[in-house]
């Protein structure tokens, strides 16, 4: 800011005007493909949800082995 004197005061001018802010058309963009993305993925997992769907239930005894097994079949 300036400063000046008039008839023993001091004046101080305005600060100039901040430029105009302008849109974030890059972040735009890069939250646009995010959410396509995520729109494929979705697409992705419904047809997979699809598929398993058409399967047949699972037996009563592989059933009962996975779950015997769960810690060996994770860890090794």
């Amino acid at each position: 800011m300036l400063e000046r004197e008039m008839h023993g005061e001091a004046v101080t001018s305005p600060p100039p005007p901040l430029p105009p802010e302008y849109p974030d058309l890059y972040g735009k963009r890069r939250e646009l493909a995010k959410v396509q993305v995520l729109e494929r993925e979705i697409g992705f997992l419904e047809e997979e949800v699809k598929s398993v769907g058409g399967h047949q239930p699972v037996s009563r005894a592989c059933k009962e082995y996975v779950i015997r097994n769960l810690g060996k079949l994770l860890y090794e």
